[in-house]
């Protein structure tokens, strides 16, 4: 499929982001470049450049889609809106007709606030506004706010983080639920009978930033009474972040110290295998904007219970799926009911992997589309008329 717009020719798309993946940090991002992916299998051309915080300043570099590294010759010091909007206009960024922009996240889009293309502002934090400290700060909230005003549309990939937003931007805010890949994280062999009966039943995993957000510490906490029902239980927390030595810590001062495992990042494909080797996902975040996570978990054949602070939560309409993140009790009874026997394991199976086939990365670049050819064909209207 090849995106058109009214010239009858393909959509060009240049995008402006703070993450993206690159050899050194394949965890970084992966939820952008997943989503340019889908949008070049929707024949949508793509151009990538890659933005990070310098002091005062930004430097910027142009992501080659093959290997995720950086095109030679294209990294620059970015001194604001207008040096961006200069790099633009004088044909330094490229030289052929862009129909849209796409702006990653608050930051980009007030970086791009000078850029004549017609932008659409993609929001993947819970709380764009408050987390940027344009709540707090007039200056910058009437930055932030002119350059979200300026786009020709909002996507948020949660319903929560519309509620974040000015009155007047929310209603034009699209919701558009980010994916799973459903390759990378394909069904597991094997029998819910077969974990029950394993001898290193029940694992539990988690998988993200080692912080309070994530809030870790809820399980690590409850981890004695986890042991009490299941003696042979383990817990693998991957990922790393400013909590993880002090949980570390936590963890053997707990007596835990042979059965919570913390593994440090891993690469994607690693990250598939661990869930593949588990019994339940979990992750208490306080939190989340959306959580791909979950989503990866539920596509592997892990039993999954999401947050009720994740934005993903708005799309499961089963309570026993879902819990309050700083319940550990409520956690762990419906941790009990789940993993009790095996046809309440296979009912979670089979609900995550009905959840996650509706929620793929082409139905997400698919809505995306939709946004960004309204979005340009709104702009040749104005021109127009």
């Amino acid at each position: 499929m090849t995106v058109r717009t009214a010239v009858d020719r393909q959509l060009t798309v240049a995008v402006f982001t703070p993450w993206y993946p690159e050899p050194e940090r394949p965890w970084d991002g992966t939820f952008v470049a997943n989503q340019c992916d889908a949008l070049r299998d929707l024949g949508v051309r793509i151009r990538v450049f890659k933005l990070t915080r310098d002091g005062l300043t930004a430097r910027m570099h142009e992501i080659d889609p093959a290997d995720r590294t950086a095109v030679p010759h294209t990294r620059r010091r970015i001194l604001g809106a207008h040096h961006l909007a200069s790099l633009v206009h004088g044909g330094r960024l490229w030289s052929e007709p862009v129909d849209a922009v796409l702006a990653e996240g608050v930051w980009a889009s007030s970086l791009l606030r000078r850029v004549e293309a017609p932008m659409v502002v993609v929001l993947h934090g819970r709380a764009p506004m408050t987390a940027s400290g344009a709540r707090t700060d007039p200056v910058r909230r009437g930055i932030i706010a002119g350059s979200l005003r300026r786009a020709k549309a909002l996507v948020a990939v949660g319903p929560d983080i519309v509620d974040d937003l000015p009155p007047e931007l929310r209603a034009g805010c699209h919701v558009v639920p980010n994916g799973v890949l459903l390759d990378a994280f394909a069904p597991r062999a094997g029998s819910a009978s077969q974990r029950l009966s394993a001898d290193d039943f029940p694992r539990f995993v988690t998988v993200g930033n080692v912080d309070t957000n994530k809030n870790q510490e809820t399980l690590l906490r409850a981890f004695a009474a986890i042991r009490d029902r299941w003696p042979a239980a383990s817990w693998w927390v991957v990922g790393d972040g400013p909590e993880r030595h002090r949980l570390e810590g936590l963890r053997d001062q707990l007596g835990h110290g042979d059965r919570i495992h913390f593994t440090g990042r891993v690469a994607p494909d690693e990250v598939a295998r661990v869930l593949g080797e588990s019994d339940l996902f979990v992750l208490p975040s306080r939190t989340e904007a959306f959580g791909c996570v979950y989503l990866e978990a539920m596509a592997v054949g892990v039993p999954t219970l999401v947050s009720r602070s994740a934005g993903l939560a708005a799309l499961i309409d089963d309570d026993r799926y879902l819990h309050d993140p700083d319940d550990s009790r409520q956690l762990l009874a419906k941790a009990d009911a789940i993993l009790s026997t095996p046809a309440q394991y296979e009912q979670a199976v089979a609900f995550g992997h009905a959840l996650a086939e509706g929620c793929t990365w082409q139905a997400h670049a698919e809505s995306l589309v939709d946004v960004l050819t309204h979005s340009v064909l709104n702009k040749k209207a104005v021109t127009a008329s």
